[in-house]
């Protein structure tokens, strides 16, 4: 039984009779492909990636940033094997050159497949969803040239240049880099293309290129980079597939480090993990929809900074890889690779080129009968052959034992650094362990080290493959950021007999013991009350008074009608904190972690809903509106208090005061005295200034000023509430 083709994007369109090349090229997408015509660069041009986004994703308002218009179409799904199978039966194509081929008039729509292939001959074919695989290493190789020839602008491989700029000139997009003519002193005008965001200097390339020229690899991981890399020339010659598979999987993040804005640096590390997970041996089911939405928005950051010119067919196809994992299993299962290195075996072969078969089969031959006779030597000792001195030793043979050693926090930062991006870097100038404890080799993991281009003192830690695999079946670890594990919110709050300290205005004081109150109490509010209440005075008292009951028997707080206020407040800042968090997630088209953040799928759904209505987007208008009214916007900390922003208010606030009294008493005018006499700013210290500025922008009777708060906050309390 046939399960699936395999071969390169040209053959595809042999073997299926489905034209690859021009409009409509995209086999999956089919009439619904997105192709563009660029005049100048005379080719076509496949983008329109927003379509493959959720219905709510920021990126399909956004018009200035990709071709000046918003994005409402969907993504169909593909045909399936029948409907395909539909088109192409009664198609009847006649081999052979019998008359002049016909053509095509202008205007005329394209007929995208030109026959019916054999294979629709088996009884089995059309009910296959995937019939034809996409080669994957053609595919990286194919972005690694587009990519690597734009950021280093080889001639004949970059994908930006003169027509590229006339193109969006063309499409009336990206003005402020389009080609301008410039006067030069000799009186000609030239044209100037100002550097997009892309653009390397000749020192960056030169960054890039040293980080590649110095790299080495374990034996058989690659070729010698060091032979591919032309540091006068400024450029990558002579890359084989397997190259540029592990250049675009392992290398490229590392040599881009320090160079390029960040915002193209990580859209271009997540185009190359994403290759790295999908060419991994073991694909988790749970990990690919997410993969998907990945690369989907990688694919329109792409968009934002890369010329049209940079999108051919090969770059398109990366958004159906996933599809074809989901159906046919992992990549490796479909490498072209062990064809590729077996018909080269085959080719080495060849002694008489005038015979090349009869050379094949003779080799051949001979290679059978000698592997044949090996068998029957197995137990012979070779003369002449050195023994390697570590045989028998790499799984433990004859040791009686290891000891495990798992290194605390502090020793492992002593020498081990993560950065934003997820990757290990290491300091060789200093010692990670003083005391290294042995274990045996099958317990470690084999890594290489690549000096670090953005800082020369420390090096990346990059993985291995696994011991003993072909590129038949490679594997390559991801580099992945190392998520925040599970809270621990319910032994927390289970915990008795806690006493939390509080001070004069009820707040937790900072003690050993209380530290982690604020971050219990948020994952408590977080975890108690739903998101689906749009407003906190549509939350039900009952939700509140659990969440107060628990924190009054947990931590012993006094039942006084103060303290339960102020820690209802509390619930409600941190429940509109949250919910804004949330709506930051679903602007950006993103779905939060039901396990860990402890919310309901459905509420989520309630969540999502609300904010695609109009109410919703009145209400976000009139906050954004009253926000911009507010000469002093409230932006600070716990400790913001003492900074720069309130010493500002504050000085305002006394200079109005003095033009107060001023304007009462024309003997002070020109008076350089402070407004406010000592006994007023006795309490304005450091430990009280947030605390009598909050008091001002509250709207409080006299009765509960005098009762809860000293007299000398009130003269100040009400001069600033005049303000």
């Amino acid at each position: 039984m046939l399960f699936c083709t395999i071969n390169d994007f040209l053959a595809y369109g042999n073997l299926s009779g489905y034209s690859v090349k021009g409009e409509k090229a995209c086999p999956v997408c089919l009439d619904d492909t997105v192709d563009v015509w660029l005049p100048n660069s005379s080719k076509n041009v496949y983008m329109g990636h927003r379509r493959f986004l959720p219905a709510n994703h920021v990126h399909r308002k956004r018009k200035k940033e990709f071709n000046g218009n918003t994005e409402n179409t969907r993504a169909n799904y593909p045909l399936t094997g029948k409907a395909v199978y539909s088109r192409v039966k009664d198609i009847k194509v006649q081999f052979g050159k019998f008359k002049k081929k016909a053509v095509r008039k202008k205007g005329a729509p394209k007929i995208s497949w030109k026959k019916r292939s054999i294979f629709w001959d088996l009884p089995y074919w059309q009910h296959l969803d995937v019939r034809h695989c996409l080669d994957v290493m053609h595919v990286v190789k194919n972005v690694c040239d587009s990519l690597v020839g734009t950021l280093l602008n080889i001639p004949g491989k970059t994908k930006d240049g003169i027509n590229a700029r006339k193109d969006m000139q063309f499409l009336n997009i990206r003005s402020d880099l389009q080609p301008t003519q410039k006067e030069r002193e000799n009186g000609k005008t030239c044209t100037y293309l100002k550097p997009a965001m892309h653009t390397l200097s000749k020192a960056e390339k030169k960054s890039l290129l040293e980080c590649l020229h110095g790299v080495k690899v374990p034996s058989g991981y690659s070729s010698n980079f060091k032979n591919l890399v032309s540091l006068e020339d400024l450029k990558l010659t002579g890359m084989k597939s397997h190259d540029c598979h592990v250049l675009m999987t392992q290398l490229l993040p590392v040599a881009i480090r320090g160079i390029l804005p960040k915002c193209v640096r990580q859209t271009i590390t997540k185009l190359c993990f994403f290759f790295n997970a999908i060419c991994c041996k073991v694909n988790d089911p749970d990990t690919l929809d997410a993969l998907q939405n990945e690369v989907v928005v990688t694919l329109c950051h792409l968009e934002m900074y890369f010329p049209p010119s940079f999108f051919d067919i090969m770059v398109h196809l990366t958004v159906h890889l996933i599809r074809e994992i989901k159906m046919c299993g992992p990549v490796f299962l479909r490498y072209m690779y062990p064809f590729e290195r077996y018909m080269g075996l085959l080719k080495a072969y060849v002694r008489n080129r005038y015979r090349p078969e009869g050379s094949i089969v003779r080799a051949y031959a001979a290679e059978e009968v000698i592997e044949f006779c090996t068998n029957y030597m197995d137990d012979v000792k070779a003369i002449g052959i050195p023994k390697s001195r570590y045989e028998g030793r790499l799984h433990g043979v004859g040791t009686i034992g290891a000891k495990l050693f798992e290194p605390d926090r502090t020793t492992m930062s002593l020498a081990h650094f993560h950065d934003e991006d997820g990757f290990i870097l290491v300091d060789f100038s200093k010692a990670g362990y003083k005391d290294d404890p042995f274990i045996l080799a099958r317990q470690a993991t084999q890594v290489f080290y690549v000096t670090d281009p953005a800082d020369r003192s420390r090096h990346v830690v990059l993985p291995e493959m696994e011991s003993g695999s072909d590129h038949d079946g490679i594997v390559l670890a991801s580099i992945k950021k190392r998520g925040r594990g599970p809270n621990r919110i319910k032994e927390k709050f289970n915990e008795k007999d806690k006493t939390l300290e509080l001070d004069k205005f009820f707040r937790p004081v900072v003690t050993r013991e209380t530290t982690s109150f604020s971050t219990d109490f948020g994952i408590l509010v977080r975890r108690e009350i739903p998101i689906r209440f749009q407003l906190w005075k549509d939350v039900p008292d009952e939700y509140k008074q659990k969440i107060w009951e628990i924190l009054k028997v947990s931590w012993k707080l006094p039942e006084k009608v103060e303290v339960k206020k102020y820690y209802y407040q509390k619930m409600a800042a941190c429940h509109r904190k949250f919910r804004s968090e949330l709506t930051k997630l679903f602007r950006e088209g993103e779905t939060p972690d039901f396990d860990r953040l402890q919310i309901e799928e459905k509420d989520w759904k309630e969540f999502v809903e609300y904010r695609m209505t109009a109410e919703f987007d009145a209400a976000s208008q009139i906050g954004t509106e009253n926000q911009t009214h507010n000469k002093y916007p409230h932006f600070l900390g716990s400790r913001g208090y003492n900074g720069e922003g309130f010493q500002n208010r504050l000085k305002d606030a006394m200079q109005a005061i003095a033009d107060e009294k001023a304007s009462s008493d024309p003997s002070s005018q020109g008076s350089t005295t402070t407004a406010l006499t000592p006994d007023e700013l006795v309490d304005l210290s450091v430990e009280h200034r947030h605390v009598t500025w909050k008091l001002a922008r509250q709207k409080l009777s006299d009765e509960t000023k005098e009762r809860f708060y000293p007299e000398t906050y009130i003269p100040v309390i009400n001069r600033i509430v005049r303000i």
